[in-house]
């Protein structure tokens, strides 16, 4: 694949990516999810593969850890299977009551597997390491068709910030090894680095971190040596002051970057247009609603489109001026997605159709259409979002295909089969509120209004990241329980005045690691309630009896000791200034015969040694 101005192409024909992300090369899976299913249509790799053509995605996006594919063994995916038959299969890709056309059958994969059983599934999947069998799947994906988008995942590999110079070197072999096979060297899009706000990383250089824009320059440089044509799909950081979170954060524009205290990518984009590969580039923001967001600034209407215009849309019409000239980018949404279950995340997502498209109230006259994205995600273990797929990883949320239908979407029962019930609506919420920020101007989309400040919080300070959940470990779905339901043993509000900091905990839904082993994801937002700022290093207490091992963490470093997860926050970022919140996180383990949620609830939290307000969420 090529960019030439402005416009994806293969071969000289123009390419519109309708994507899906499918992670598990970033989470110690060795592979991608799901595999563990016990259905036929998917617990066999190429399978499911199938199943993604014929629902008409072109496109797949691939979250790995380079810590995974250098130091994990291959975990065995193999079990006994039995191929569906043609109709399971074609029931598997169509609404309920469609049926084929007369004459028309299910398409099989260009390039199958080739299998050594047919009575067992991923037999096919090397197994002499995991950098080897994350390559092959790049092939096969590629192969039969796909566009692949690699993804390095800050969250669960911090190689960038440990040794930026090895982490850009281990990009480039990655690259190289890739594109000696040609069908996917012209498949193959790099995606530089995940929602570097996760750490705190900004476009500029400080608080002891590199800068994003040095980050993207350092690995660029080094993979362009080994593949020219690659094209970059980069993504924002650091501009949460207009709720542009994860992945979001383009803005360029002077007046909106002062008033609202934003990290600045001005000199990032001027020294790439100095670059041979910045034609190549693609911006590769994540768009949320706030199901996910848990932030209503900006979430629909007027003041989405005004967001989203300030963030990269102005990059697809009015481009970026440097002394080098005027470059136009293209968009692709790396990352969109729900439940689709509240009315106001419902009516966000249908309002980025309806700006990704161009159409309707999206339709601002300052923005190109922006046909290419990649759904999150295949998934059903996406903790805030779901997947395409239910828990069982076999049936399909239709709404979900009907949502993508309305975003360009083309899946192959369209044209072969005769509905008979009506297929699935696509989701419409019970209350369409759409929020127009007061103050905005039309005429000028980067005067934006002010968003509201927590108390004593000073004008343009920036929000602590906020990841919003959406991967953890295998089959994580995070729990239905509502905002600020109290746990039986949460202190009392008086016990919590000893530090005033409220701790929301969200836990996930118990997956099984091995025979007899759990394992859990625990989320706490730690929010400071009190009057003074708590600096950091600040240390946290958790404690639960059912606590015996941590297998993973996020933005703390915590260790486990009596059933207790203790550990320390250090980055200047993660101060608790008055009103300001942060978030940690961890996958803790057990050993039990079966368990739920309520089980890794824990019962104290202590900040600095004092027992914190605790909430669930």
């Amino acid at each position: 694949m090529r960019v030439v101005q402005g416009e994806l192409q293969e071969a000289g024909a123009p390419v519109v990516l309708k994507g899906i992300n499918w992670f598990g090369f970033n989470n110690a899976s060795t592979m991608l999810d799901g595999l563990w299913a016990q259905d036929p249509l998917s617990k066999d790799f190429a399978t499911v593969v199938l199943r993604l053509k014929l629902l008409g995605f072109n496109a797949v996006r691939l979250p790995f850890s380079f810590q995974d594919l250098h130091t994990l063994p291959t975990r065995d995916w193999c079990s006994q299977w039995s191929c569906p038959s043609a109709t399971d299969m074609a029931n598997g890709v169509m609404p309920p009551g469609h049926k084929l056309k007369p004459g028309h059958s299910l398409p099989d994969l260009p390039t199958p597997p080739q299998r050594r059983s047919s009575t067992t599934c991923n037999d096919y999947l090397p197994s002499s390491s995991t950098y080897n069998r994350f390559c092959w799947v790049v092939h096969f994906f590629a192969h039969n068709g796909f566009f692949v988008l690699i993804d390095n995942h800050l969250r669960e590999d911090q190689t960038a910030l440990q040794d930026s110079n090895r982490w850009a070197q281990e990009w480039a072999q990655l690259v190289a090894d890739l594109v000696k096979d040609h069908i996917t060297s012209s498949h193959l899009l790099i995606d530089v680095l995940n929602e570097p706000d996760n750490y705190g990383i900004r476009w500029e250089a400080g608080n002891g971190k590199p800068g994003l824009a040095d980050l993207y320059l350092l690995a660029m440089d080094a993979i362009h040596q080994v593949a020219p044509d690659v094209p970059f799909f980069l993504e924002g950081t650091g501009q949460s002051g207009i709720g542009a979170n994860w992945g979001d954060g383009f803005a360029t524009d002077a007046r909106l970057i002062r008033d609202h205290g934003l990290s600045d990518p001005n000199t990032f984009f001027q020294a790439l247009m100095t670059k041979p590969y910045a034609h190549q580039v693609v911006i590769c923001p994540h768009v949320y609603g706030p199901a996910v967001t848990h932030s209503s600034q900006g979430a629909t209407g007027q003041g989405l489109f005004q967001r989203l215009l300030a963030s990269f849309g102005h990059l697809t019409q009015q481009g970026f001026q440097s002394p080098q000239g005027q470059m136009v980018f293209p968009v692709a949404v790396g990352e969109f997605g729900s439940k689709f279950e509240e009315s106001q995340d419902i009516q966000a997502m249908q309002d980025l159709a309806s700006y990704l498209g161009n159409v309707g109230a999206g339709a601002d006259g300052q923005h190109a259409p922006i046909p290419h994205w990649f759904y999150w995600s295949w998934n059903a273990n996406s903790g805030d979002t779901g997947g395409i797929v239910a828990d069982d990883w076999t049936s399909i949320h239709w709404k979900k295909i009907d949502y993508l239908i309305s975003c360009g979407l083309r899946p192959w029962y369209l044209d072969n089969t005769n509905p008979g019930a009506s297929p699935s609506s696509a989701p419409q919420p019970k209350h369409a509120p759409t929020l127009t920020p007061p103050g905005t101007t039309p005429q000028a989309p980067y005067v934006l209004a002010q968003q509201q400040q927590q108390p004593n919080q000073p004008a343009g300070q920036q929000q602590a990241w906020a990841y919003p959940g959406k991967i953890s470990g295998q089959n994580v779905q995070h729990n239905q329980s509502q905002p600020g339901q109290q746990w039986q043993s949460a202190p009392s509000s008086g016990a919590a005045a000893g530090n005033g900091v409220q701790a929301v905990v969200k836990v996930g839904q118990p997956w099984q690691s091995s025979p007899g082993r759990w394992q859990c994801d625990v989320n706490i937002t730690l929010i400071n309630k009190g009057h003074s700022t708590i600096q950091t290093p600040w240390h946290l207490s958790v404690h639960c009896s059912q606590y015996e091992a941590i297998t993973q963490s996020w933005c703390w470093q915590p260790s486990i000791q009596q059933n207790t997860v203790s550990g320390s926050a250090a980055e200047t970022w993660q101060s608790l200034a008055s009103g300001a919140e942060t978030k940690i996180g961890c996958v803790v383990e057990c050993q039990r015969n079966s368990i739920t949620s309520d089980d890794f609830t824990p019962d104290t939290v202590l900040l600095n040694g004092m027992p914190c307000f605790v909430s669930k969420e």
